[in-house]
């Protein structure tokens, strides 16, 4: 959150630190990439959502393991992923450079106790895998290596079944951080590991390790 103001010699100037920004857009936010619900979907079951700031597309088959377009029960649009069939919807490329600094959000609901994935950055002929992840009654996110080493982990805030939170996932200097629902940040330094970022990549919502 970078706030700047012009400061002029011999004029006071006040700053109010618990002044939240307000942005237009996700672009002004500072955000590449845009995928969203109610806009950009194609099908339902869902062929293709497109991105609403840069021009990537996630996409899927149209058949029985890809998700469908609903409205939720706020009478939102929404994608219903079933963890059964495996849906998924897939880009065949990295969402973001897990060894880069980066920032995911994500608003998510899960209906069932199960273990799933919301998202996953994987790296095809190595298990190196950047993901969030959930359980029952929380979320996980996790950094793993080539060598599936555990480079690291943050989560573990408290997730009911039929909840819709926010989830923010962010790397800075080094730290894996992750919120949901507004909680506070939980962190984790990141150990030191290869994760190949050439070659082939997939980035997958719903069902991972495609």
């Amino acid at each position: 959150d970078n706030r700047t103001t012009a400061i002029t010699a011999g004029t006071p100037l006040s700053v109010n630190l618990n002044l939240a920004p307000v942005f237009a857009s996700f672009a002004a936010a500072g955000f590449v990439h845009d995928f969203r619900a109610d806009v950009g979907v194609t099908g339902s079951p869902v062929t293709a959502v497109a991105d609403q700031i840069g021009a990537l597309t996630f996409t899927g088959t149209g058949g029985a393991d890809a998700p469908t377009a609903v409205t939720d029960g706020d009478g939102k649009a929404a994608l219903r992923f079933a963890a059964a069939s495996s849906q998924k919807l897939l880009l065949t490329s990295l969402l973001v450079d897990p060894t880069a600094d980066f920032t995911i959000c994500v608003v998510a609901s899960k209906t069932n106790t199960s273990a799933g994935h919301l998202l996953a950055c994987s790296h095809h002929g190595t298990l190196a895998e950047l993901s969030i992840r959930y359980s029952n009654p929380s979320d996980a996110e996790f950094l793993v290596s080539d060598a599936f080493a555990n480079l690291a982990e943050v989560g573990n805030h408290a997730w009911a079944q039929n909840t819709k939170v926010f989830i923010a996932l962010m790397r800075k200097r080094g730290v894996l951080y992750s919120s949901v629902g507004g909680s506070n940040w939980s962190k984790d330094t990141i150990a030191a590991g290869a994760f190949t970022t050439t070659g082939t990549n997939t980035s997958t919502i719903g069902a991972g390790w495609a």
